[in-house]
This record gives C-alpha cells, sequence and structure tokens, in this order.
C-alpha cells in the first residue's frame, strides 16, 4: 500500500507535468491549508479571519493556475482532496474531478 508520503510526491511529480517545480510545491501546500481550513469549517465553522484566509489561498490558486491556461477549483468536502486544476472549457461544478487533483496530504 502506498504511504501518504509516496502519494504526495508522485503528485507534485504529476503537478510539475504541468507547472513548473516550484509551483507545484506551492499548489500542494495552499492545498493542505485549504484542507484544514475545511475540515475546521465542516466541525466548527470559520471566522472571518479564516473565510479571508481561505479566499486569498483560492486566488493565489488561481493566479497559478492562469500562468498555465487552467483553473483552480477549490472543492470544500473535507473527505477529499481540496484543489483541482482543471481545463477553463470544463464546467467546474460538475467536471472538476477531470482535472488535475492536488494533494493536501
Amino acid at each position: 500500500m502506498e504511504s501518504l508520503r509516496q502519494a504526495r510526491e508522485r503528485n507534485l511529480l504529476n503537478i510539475a507535468k504541468t507547472t513548473s517545480d516550484e509551483d507545484a510545491m506551492l499548489l500542494q501546500r495552499i492545498s493542505h491549508r485549504l484542507h484544514q481550513l475545511d475540515e475546521h469549517a465542516c466541525g466548527y465553522g470559520l471566522t472571518a479571519r479564516q473565510e479571508k484566509r481561505a479566499e486569498r489561498l483560492e486566488q493565489q490558486a488561481q493566479d497559478i493556475a492562469t500562468k498555465y491556461n487552467k483553473v483552480a477549483y477549490h472543492q470544500s468536502d473535507p473527505r477529499g482532496w481540496s484543489l483541482y486544476l482543471v481545463a477553463p472549457q470544463l464546467n467546474v461544478n460538475s467536471e472538476y474531478d477531470k482535472g488535475l487533483a492536488i494533494c493536501p496530504h
């Protein structure tokens, strides 16, 4: 069975096929932070400060995605991965899973 570390490293290599290595690592950090906020939102709700943090992280991910002609999609269910890079022609609300998932672990 693959460990979380191995899954993260494999995912990093997949992201780096689409982005620079630096952006791939940054997207994983953003995904991790969004996932933490999603877990907190599910259990307790978010404070105004946490909501603004999530918005900033989403914008940061979108800025990176735009460089590669992609759309960043934040899937807020904490049971799954939080961040996806999706082709702009896809409907991100229903077809985000056809995009590139960013490992939050």
